[in-house]
């Protein structure tokens, strides 16, 4: 409060403020900051991403392209974040174009496969999504969200008793029943 030209200050408050589940104020902190400083791009980006997460998606475009502008432009959080705006909007073609620009920034980046393969999927495209999330898992990312969004992707598939197998990985047989 004192001192909102303290970008890095104002940027860590949010995060700290974000993990401590207090994004309403996180947003607030990082909203004064960025009206004072709207070209510094990890600012944008923190806070784009952050708007992202609360649903304002139009807000979340606009600091994220701003983020691109003020040095972030190859960063794989702000590409990634970008394929979620248009994943949201329906425009998949668009966000495939991001998650993999991300995926090449970042190879090991486990989110992007999982939203990039769900993209696919919304796509009309659920074989793509199906090697995608089976390669992801051969390369170690092979985590129980992951698993969830291949055995949801082999269901649109009809491919039921694969399904079956991989969620009793992580679920009760009850859930994976239902």
């Amino acid at each position: 409060r004192k001192n909102p030209m303290r970008r890095a200050a104002a940027v860590n408050d949010g995060r700290s403020l974000k993990k401590v589940g207090s994004k309403g104020r996180a947003m607030e902190v990082l909203a004064r900051t960025y009206q004072l400083n709207p070209c510094h791009g990890e600012l944008a980006s923190e806070y784009g991403r952050l708007a992202l997460s609360q649903g304002k998606v139009q807000m979340a475009e606009k600091l994220l392209n701003q983020a691109r502008k003020g040095g972030r432009k190859d960063d794989w959080k702000v590409l990634s974040a970008l394929g979620t705006v248009n994943s949201k909007r329906g425009d998949y073609k668009q966000a495939q174009t991001y998650y993999l620009a991300a995926l090449r920034a970042q190879p090991g980046a486990t989110s992007v496969y999982n939203n990039l393969a769900l993209s696919y999927a919304l796509d009309g495209r659920a074989g793509d999504a199906e090697d995608l999330l089976k390669k992801a898992i051969a390369k170690g990312h092979n985590t129980p969200r992951v698993r969830q969004n291949l055995a949801l992707v082999l269901g649109l598939q009809t491919k039921f008793g694969e399904a079956r197998q991989i969620s009793q990985t992580d679920l009760s047989g009850e859930k994976v029943a239902s």
